[in-house]
C-alpha cells in the first residue's frame, strides 16, 4: 500500500446496501466502500482490459447489482454481479468486507474487476 508522509491513499467508491448482505448486514462496521492505491495497482496489472471497460460502470454494479453472492475463496468477501448492456458483458466486482476483526479492513474495499 502506498503512504505519502503516513496517510493511505484511497479512492471513495460508494455505499453498500447492508439490507442486500443478508447475514454480514448486521456485522459491517461501515457501508462505504473504498479502493485503496495497492488494490488499484494490482487491477491495473492484472486486469487492466477490464478495468478499462467497466470503471465507470463500478459504482451501480455495486448500488444495483444483479446478483450478490459470498466468495467461497475468500473469508468475509462478496461478489457483485451485473449485466452491463453498453459492453455487452456480465461484470464482476469483488469486496472485502469491513467486520471489524481486524485494524486493516476498517473500511469496505473493492479489490477486483472482471468482465465475463
Amino acid at each position: 500500500m502506498k503512504i505519502n508522509k503516513g496517510v493511505i491513499l484511497l479512492q471513495y467508491i460508494g455505499k453498500l446496501d447492508k439490507n442486500k448482505l443478508g447475514e454480514y448486514g448486521n456485522k459491517l462496521i461501515t457501508d462505504e466502500v473504498i479502493l485503496n492505491d495497492e488494490r488499484l495497482e494490482h487491477i491495473l496489472t492484472y486486469h487492466k482490459p477490464e478495468y478499462g471497460q467497466i470503471h465507470k460502470y463500478i459504482k451501480d454494479i455495486i448500488l444495483s447489482p444483479n446478483f450478490i453472492i459470498v466468495d467461497n475463496r475468500h473469508e468475509d468477501t462478496m461478489i457483485y454481479l451485473k449485466k452491463i448492456k453498453d459492453i455487452g458483458k456480465s461484470s464482476r466486482i469483488v469486496v472485502k468486507l469491513a467486520l471489524g476483526k481486524d485494524d486493516v479492513h476498517n473500511k469496505n474495499e473493492k479489490i477486483l474487476d472482471k468482465n465475463e
